[in-house]
C-alpha cells in the first residue's frame, strides 16, 4: 500500500509511538528499499497488497505460506 494509507491506517489505531512519528521520506525509502530486495529476490521476498481489508490481506499472506511450503515439497 501507498504510504500515506499506510500512515492513515496508523493513526487510527491511536497513540503513535517513535517509529510512527518518522517523516513522509524516511517511510517512502523503506518501502523502495523492501520493494527493491523483492524485485531482486522474488523467490525469497514476496510482496503482498496491504490495501484490502484485514481478512484479505491475511488470507494472501496464508496463500504465499502455503505455496512457498508445497514449493518445498513439504
Amino acid at each position: 500500500m501507498s504510504v500515506e494509507e499506510g500512515i492513515k491506517r496508523t493513526q487510527s489505531r491511536g497513540k503513535a509511538d517513535r517509529f510512527e512519528t518518522e517523516k513522509m521520506d524516511f517511510y517512502e525509502a523503506i518501502r523502495r528499499a523492501y520493494l527493491a530486495r523483492a524485485k531482486a529476490e522474488p523467490q525469497r521476498i514476496k510482496v503482498i497488497d496491504a490495501f484490502p481489508a484485514v481478512e484479505t490481506v491475511q488470507s494472501d499472506i496464508v496463500a504465499v505460506l502455503r505455496e512457498s511450503i508445497e514449493s518445498l515439497g513439504l
